[in-house]
């Protein structure tokens, strides 16, 4: 028995690409938006709370993050593109319970932009916003590569429906 091999009848393919393109470039999008938006010091939240542990958790990329465990019952994260060598090595030379001062986001409630700690700034706002910022534009860039991916699948999609208008 002896198949050949011909185009595929249904359109399985283009379906596929349209969504993950569209999808994928939503959510890089949204990613983008968060972390390019000017955010100015004065609409960041204040906490003074005391540091109880901190911790490097790696996510799927390889990027390191830094969350921190306070005292107020809350958690807070440094985004991996701000979190340093450096700035762990600051954090891990801190004793138990000292008292920190932190910036959080607006758009989130753990994500620290600001880290002072015994008047001593560990991370700055212009720093962690410039950083978060080129991130986004990251994001961006991800994004069109997302939406320019989900093109072709549209175009194919269209050329099926045609062709399936054509045979009737």
């Amino acid at each position: 028995m002896v198949m050949s091999v011909r185009k595929a009848d249904s359109p399985g393919a283009a379906v596929l690409l349209t969504v993950l393109g569209i999808v994928m470039g939503i959510v890089f999008t949204s990613n983008a938006l968060f972390l390019i938006t000017d955010v100015e010091r004065s609409e960041c939240a204040a906490v003074e709370t005391r540091l109880l542990s901190n911790s490097r958790k790696q996510n799927t990329s390889s990027r390191t993050r830094i969350r921190l465990d306070c005292a107020d019952g809350q958690r807070y994260f440094i985004n991996a593109s701000c979190a340093t060598e450096a700035l762990w090595e600051s954090l891990c030379d801190l004793e138990p319970q000292t008292r920190i001062n932190l910036l959080i986001h607006p758009h989130s409630r753990q994500t620290v932009v600001e880290l002072d700690a015994g008047g001593s700034v560990l991370l700055s706002f212009d720093d962690s916003m410039r950083k978060l910022e080129k991130e986004g534009q990251g994001f961006l860039l991800l994004s069109a590569l997302m939406y320019g991916c989900a093109v072709p699948g549209i175009c194919l999609l269209i050329r099926y429906g045609i062709r399936r208008s054509n045979v009737r």
